[in-house]
This record gives structure tokens, sequence and C-alpha cells, in this order.
């Protein structure tokens, strides 16, 4: 194989403890891999990684962080998301925070309440169980998102009185 920035043959290796790979892919700056294949170029260092299993890899990532007891940091909340098969406003949506909210946290200038921080791994658990409620899910946070850009009354004169008018969805 040859490295795409040098053009240079590839060396195989094999990560080990004591020379981890780094897995930047996932989002996640503290995540290693050891017991992968990897390609690396002799001259700039560049490092291709055989991983397999990759889902369930992601999958036993996501379980490490909604089992920790410590507060979610931003990146994993954008992990555990994005894991969940959600955008930013859907997940938005479920957690009851608005989408800006919810990007400032994950770009850690902003942190969930405990409550909201507890909803994540939640929603979170059920994608990575199989997610048997992930459509009931986004369809509620579609419908959620839908009203919350509703949230106003319409009235209307007829005759000689006001009335409302009422809202069909």
């Amino acid at each position: 194989m040859l490295c795409d920035i040098c053009g240079v043959e590839m060396v195989a290796g094999v990560a080990t403890r004591e020379e981890a790979f780094h897995y930047t892919m996932s989002g996640l700056r503290n995540v290693f891999l050891v017991g992968i294949n990897y390609q690396e170029c002799p001259v700039c260092q560049e490092k291709v990684p055989e991983i397999p299993k990759m889902g369930e890899l992601h999958k036993v990532i996501a379980k490490v962080l909604i089992r920790k007891e410590e507060s979610l940091r931003g990146e994993e909340v954008r992990y555990l998301r994005k894991n969940a098969g959600l955008n930013g406003a859907e997940f938005a949506a479920l957690i009851g925070v608005s989408a800006e909210h919810l990007s400032r946290v994950e770009n850690n200038n902003a942190d969930l309440s405990p409550a909201v921080d507890k909803m994540v791994r939640v929603y979170a658990e059920d994608a990575i169980g199989g997610g048997h409620f992930r459509e009931v899910l986004r369809e509620k946070a579609r419908k959620i998102k839908k009203q919350k850009g509703v949230d106003r009354k319409i009235f209307r004169l007829g005759g000689n009185h006001w009335e409302q008018l009422s809202l069909v969805a």
C-alpha cells in the first residue's frame, strides 16, 4: 500500500499497549486501540488502521460513555447523538434543549444539567440496544420541533366577536 501523502510504500504494524493506535476518527480525544493492524508511512508517519467489527467497537465505546460516573463532556454527547443516528435538531428536541444550546454543549461552551445528562444516556442506551423505540423517538422529536415553531395563538374576528382558531398539526 502506498502512502496517499508521500507516495512511499507503507509498513505493516500492530498496535500494542505500549504503542496504542490513537483512534481520533471516533471524534473522542481519549480513545486508543490495541491489537489492530495498521499501515504506517516511514516518511510522514501517517497511519491507516484496519479496524474489524467497527460497529461493535462503536457500541462498546457508547456503553462505556453511558455508564461513566462523571457528567458527559461535549464530544461525548456528540458521539452518543451521532451513534443514535439523530441530527442535532432532533436530539435537542428529545432532550428538551434548544438546538443552539446542544451545539454549545457539543463544542464545550456549555454544560448539560444533570437531568438532561441522564436523558442523553437514556436515548443513547436505547439506540445501542437495537433502538426499538428509535423511530418512536424520532417521530416524537419531529413533533416537538414542529410544535415549538407553532407556539402561537391565532384569533379571527367572526362577525361582532373574536374567537380563537384551533390549530391543526
